[in-house]
């Protein structure tokens, strides 16, 4: 059997497992793995803790898609840290040290991710790198990973202390900030002192703010199944320059790496949380002297960059990146008018803000139209209405949404209103509809007279837009204004809109829903399994849990109603978070059977309250 062979043999073997770990965060001291599937649910006591799995994705997102920069970090992480809050230490259920802020994330990545990752930092698909990482991939793309990252507060604010990548489910690689570790010791070896690290032959002799050395260790697992996938001859080499590399049975470590080191006017270093930094190092004073090819663009740079960073993106692309809040704003007849720019790509991706990115795809939508099947109107221009508000433009595109081609598997309006008025999902009536206009200035209508569709096209998309949301009731044909309906209805929509994405974290979908609507609603979810989501959903509805309950059930019966709503028991996580003596958060998981029952008993007081108004217990 091939060294790649043999690779991919292991990563079969390996759990196939999601789930992000804390400790110290938020409400959670102890170190807690908290498991993730297509649907997760959880429930608990208000104030139990549940917001802190919710801020966890917010950090690993904000954090490692590398858009905090240190001052951002340390802000949240002094907003978060349980540890700079509570004063009695941690004595049991932690790993590294008592007070280690710990974030840690668990999931699969696959080549497409990879490319995607390459095309962000400007690379090639053709190029080396991607050749020399294919062993990275196995079957079908699902290959298991994990990271792990402790933070740690000391003398001069916040650091990395470690991070540990995994490749399976064994750690392959593990960056330790050692500033802090007065006997240099470290994988097995002694590091060198600070004397020797500091030769009279490296120019800069950098010394941390506190007096202590700040500088890092990055090794590499060589009984991992992959070492021998890695050309490590190159790192060997090329480090040799700057790292003194260390090899025993066990670890390859590049050493004095300081990749976490900011260098300053005033010769002092500190670390720096800033994951871009990190994966990023060209600033790095100590290759002073390496070779330009070494320093700019070398392959120790490269491969450290790559084995770092990627699965990291992957995974954090992986997790859940948007949320809906628990309060949807309704809007008014004033907000429900949206004036959407050219290239607002922010907004159409921000779930937080479903309406707008509704009103950006209608205003597409009729881009979409026109382009196909122009219906444009010339207009004299001496019939052109002013305003105060739009001086020297007019309206010239009116569309509603249902004119929109209904064979669309893809647009997500299209997907809203089909849940919103199926028999087999919330059956409501309503469906959203938008009135566009776009704002065309005075001097831009004269060009209309000899232009063809993909110029007119190219004109309407750099003009703003207006687009004015309502509902329509369908059985009266009725247009009305979305606060003028009733608030579940406005409060459900962003809930759907997120059921077409892939990863959401959804607080009380259920808001305002009658409990049938709230059954009904639960379908939504049951339907977009095959997908392989993660909807991490908060809520308080034993009416959604039991019809998640019922499929499970109907599935391993073979008697479901539809197809559509195939649901198994590995399908769900159900999580109960409860608030201990000590003010702290417990996370247990609520295990159910094939057939869909408990295995494990809710806890007292939750889910009984029907019982005791029932029967006056």
């Amino acid at each position: 059997m091939s060294k790649f062979d043999t690779y991919v043999a292991y990563l079969q073997q390996c759990p196939k497992e999601r789930w992000i770990a804390l400790q110290n965060f938020q409400g959670i001291r102890g170190y807690t793995k908290i498991p993730l599937a297509p649907i997760t649910l959880l429930y608990g006591q208000n104030s139990a803790g549940k917001s802190s799995i919710h801020d966890a994705f917010h950090f690993i997102n904000g954090f490692f898609l590398g858009e905090w920069d240190h001052d951002t970090t340390t802000a949240y992480l002094d907003r978060w840290a349980n540890n700079k809050r509570i004063t009695n230490p941690l004595d049991k259920d932690f790993i590294g040290k008592p007070d280690d802020v710990v974030i840690g994330c668990a999931g699969f990545y696959d080549l497409d991710k990879f490319y995607e990752y390459c095309g962000l930092k400007n690379i090639l698909h053709d190029s080396p790198e991607i050749t020399n990482f294919n062993w990275l991939f196995g079957d079908e793309g699902h290959n298991p990973t994990s990271f792990r990252i402790h933070f740690s507060y000391g003398e001069a604010g916040w650091y990395l202390r470690e991070f540990l990548l995994y490749l399976g489910a064994d750690i392959f690689l593990n960056y330790v900030f050692y500033g802090d570790n007065p006997n240099n010791f470290l994988f097995g070896e002694t590091i060198l002192s600070g004397k020797q690290l500091y030769d009279n032959d490296i120019p800069t002799k950098k010394k941390s703010t506190d007096g202590n050395l700040h500088d890092s260790c990055l090794a590499f697992n060589r009984n991992h199944e992959i070492y021998d996938l890695i050309h490590f001859e190159n790192l060997i080499e090329v480090s040799a320059f700057i790292g003194y590399p260390i090899i025993n049975n066990e670890w390859f470590i590049v050493n004095r790496l300081g990749l976490l080191c900011e260098e300053n006017n005033t010769n002092i270093t500190k670390p720096k949380l800033c994951w871009g930094q990190l994966i990023n190092w060209y600033d790095y004073t100590e290759m002073d002297g390496v070779p330009a090819s070494i320093s700019q663009g070398g392959p120790l740079r490269n491969e450290i960059e790559n084995i770092i960073a990627f699965p990291v993106y992957a995974l954090t692309t992986d997790s859940v990146i948007n949320s809906i809040p628990p309060i949807r704003e309704i809007p008014s007849k004033e907000k429900a008018i949206y004036r959407i720019k050219n290239n607002r790509r922010d907004e159409e991706k921000n779930i937080i803000e479903p309406f707008l990115k509704l009103a950006n795809i209608i205003r597409s939508s009729v881009l979409d139209k026109i382009y196909i099947q122009p219906k444009h109107k010339l207009i004299d221009p001496r019939e052109i209405a002013l305003s105060e508000l739009f001086e020297k433009t007019v309206v010239l595109f009116n569309s509603f949404a249902p004119t929109l081609k209904n064979d669309s598997n893809e647009n997500p309006l299209i997907q809203v209103n089909r849940l919103l008025t199926s028999s087999l999902f919330l059956d409501t009536g309503y469906e959203l509809v938008g009135d566009c206009k776009f704002i065309i200035p005075e001097d831009v209508i004269y060009k209309f007279a000899d232009i063809s569709k993909e110029e007119l096209r190219a004109i309407l998309e750099q003009l703003e837009a207006e687009v004015n949301l309502r509902l329509r009731y369908i059985p009266d044909d009725l247009l009305l204004e979305i606060e003028d309906v009733g608030v579940g209805i406005s409060q459900v929509i962003p809930v759907l809109l997120a059921a077409n994405s892939s990863r959401v974290y959804i607080q009380q979908p259920e808001l305002h829903l009658h409990p049938r609507l709230q059954a009904q609603l639960a379908d939504v979810f049951v339907e977009q399994v095959n997908r392989a989501p993660i909807f991490v959903i908060e809520t308080h509805s034993e009416h959604f849990l039991l019809r998640l309950l019922r499929r499970i059930r109907e599935t391993y019966r073979s008697d479901i109603p539809h197809t559509l709503f195939s649901l198994k028991a590995e399908d769900i996580v159900v999580l109960y978070v409860d608030k201990t003596k000590e003010g702290t958060s417990n996370i247990v998981q609520l295990r159910l059977s094939e057939e869909g029952e408990f295995i494990d008993r809710w806890p007292n007081g939750f889910f009984t309250e029907r019982d005791g108004e029932l029967f006056d217990e």
